[in-house]
């Protein structure tokens, strides 16, 4: 890789064609194996100086103004900076394949890379040159997209396995990559550099040193030395989930070991002055300890972690499916269990009632992962997450039904705001209806109160919904909770759910009961024909006991609990 990365960028400079414009070099590979460390490293190499890369996270970029404010702005400041040499990283760059602003952001880029100019502002003619030594690197995860299916679950030798497969036989790979960028950008960013998952090695080496990284505070307070264990080191290597990387690695050592040592020394007034502290691994408990030892003998043994099966025990045709089913609501526990089982860059479909697989989501878009989940506390959170998916689907008011799932960024915002703060947002900058005709921004007073209206019935029901299926087995909410439970960073008892959903709701009364079946026949309805309007507004009468609607919607309502 490293001979590679040299190769094109001598080719580039040798190119008389390439003078006055940025080299530009594509890495791609799953995610948390180095590619930005390997960017940092070429700065470094190049400039002798790390601080010459400049990073644009395009996570953050959604359309043109965001691609201002985030991208072209921060790279005008680089070279203010550094007006002589410049390495720019283009991070995470395949986020943008899932923007409805997509081809705009693409045009934009390649006149920054023809040109090697950027514009001074958004409304200016004005551009300001890039320095004649400018390298940008740009990274996507596009590999992972090209994996067989049940990657998730892979040991480390199978991932390297299906790796060397695909560099023997790229067509799969590169399927993805050119459906995801259009031909003229494809031909901008070159060839892609494939980076291979971590070997176990390299799993050793990044732990270590992540190790001596996160206990660098600890040895700031007195302590003398802090180890890993061989029950710790193994630990960290069997319960590595290799899809993702050092960003496993990081985060479990953050969670399990840095946290839970600093909540124990910092601020200890000297307890654990000179002492040594061993980290080991108890498997059978299935926590990690701190022994701390005092002149040879342990004195004391540190409850750090109790660490939940990790992602990789899941196997998405079993466990997956099982979680699904024992959910106590389909939607809700469809995004609950699948997002918190594999995270923040795992494959998130958020629906609504009726949902099933392909929901209104993109791959690794999960509506911030598992991060929003830690420390859930209340009912109006759970229901959130299924919540942001109704809004979206809102949006796709005369829309096709592909252009439901554009929308996901604003609906991931929402749903962040409500599950931070249990509040319904302002519905004004999310429903917005663009006209089928025209293609243009529709949104009117009365609709947006309509809309305001809409999506309250939709929050009331679908909390009623989950009150009806939680009575009809009590059971299920102790089901879902182990999912929960087992998951990382979720810590929640069968007792602590079913309390926590059973504050949030009240009993129905007959009407509201009837009002509940209705709106579920119409959601069944909806999963078929994406039509909110027919949904939301049509006044039809309840389905009466024995007829087919009603045996349809029961058939419906328990289907996953068979």
């Amino acid at each position: 890789l490293t001979k590679a990365i040299i190769k094109k960028l001598a080719l580039a400079a040798a190119n008389p064609n390439l003078k006055g414009r940025p080299i530009v070099i594509y890495f791609d590979g799953t995610p948390g194996i180095g590619k930005t460390e390997i960017a940092k490293a070429v700065a470094e190499a190049l400039f002798d100086d790390q601080s010459r890369l400049t990073r644009i996270d395009f996570n953050e970029i959604v359309d043109l103004g965001t691609l201002y404010r985030f991208g072209i702005e921060k790279m005008n400041a680089a070279i203010k900076t550094n007006p002589e040499s410049q390495v720019i990283l283009w991070d995470e760059l395949h986020r943008i394949t899932h923007t409805p602003s997509k081809q705009l952001i693409e045009n934009t880029l390649m006149n920054v890379i023809d040109e090697g100019k950027l514009p001074k502002s958004p409304d200016s003619q004005e551009k300001i040159e890039m320095p004649g030594a400018t390298v940008i690197i740009a990274t996507g995860n596009m590999l992972e997209l090209a994996l067989k299916p049940g990657a998730r679950s892979m040991t480390n030798r199978e991932l390297m396995a299906e790796f060397r497969l695909i560099m023997r036989h790229p067509e799969q790979f590169l399927a993805v990559f050119e459906k995801s960028f259009g031909g003229a950008f494809r031909s901008r960013l070159g060839a892609p550099l494939l980076f291979s998952p971590l070997t176990d090695d390299e799993v050793d080496v990044l732990r270590d040193r992540l190790f001596e990284e996160n206990t660098k505070i600890i040895r700031a307070n007195g302590v003398k030395k802090v180890e890993l264990s061989k029950s710790a080191k193994e630990f960290f290597t069997k319960e590595y989930v290799p899809l993702e990387g050092g960003r496993w690695i990081r985060r479990a050592m953050e969670m399990y070991v840095e946290n839970a040592l600093v909540a124990e020394i910092v601020g200890s007034e000297g307890k654990y002055e000179g002492v040594s502290i061993e980290i080991v691994w108890d498997e059978k408990a299935r926590q990690l300890k701190g022994e701390v030892s005092r002149d040879g003998k342990v004195v004391e043994t540190l409850k750090l972690a109790d660490v939940p099966r990790t992602k990789s025990d899941y196997h998405p045709d079993v466990k997956e499916k099982t979680a699904w089913k024992t959910s106590a609501h389909e939607a809700m526990g469809h995004a609950l269990v699948r997002t918190v089982l594999y995270g923040a860059d795992a494959v998130a479909e958020i629906n609504t009632f009726g949902g099933g697989e392909g929901g209104w989501m993109e791959p690794n878009t999960s509506a911030a992962g598992e991060e929003m989940y830690q420390g859930t506390k209340s009912g109006i959170k759970l229901i959130a997450v299924m919540l942001a998916g109704h809004i979206a689907e809102l949006k796709a008011l005369g829309v096709s039904a592909n252009g439901a799932s554009s929308d996901f960024e604003r609906a991931r915002s929402v749903a962040q705001t409500m599950l931070l703060d249990g509040s319904m947002p302002d519905i004004a900058p999310i429903a917005v209806i663009k006209n089928p005709s025209t293609g243009q921004i529709d949104m009117s007073e009365a609709k947006k109160q309509e809309l305001e209206k809409k999506v309250t019935f939709l929050l009331e029901y679908s909390a009623k919904i989950a009150e009806m299926i939680i009575d009809k087995n009590r059971e299920l909410g102790d089901t879902v909770a182990k999912a929960l439970h087992d998951a990382p960073d979720m810590h929640m008892t069968g007792d602590d759910f079913r309390k926590l959903v059973e504050g949030k709701m009240q009993p129905l009364g007959d009407h509201e009961m009837e009002s509940a079946r209705q709106y579920a026949v119409q959601a069944t309805e909806f999963k078929s024909t994406l039509s909110c309007a027919t949904l939301l507004t049509k006044a039809e009468a309840v389905p009466a006991k024995g007829t087919s609607k009603f045996k349809a919607f029961w058939q419906w309502l328990t289907r996953w609990f068979r």
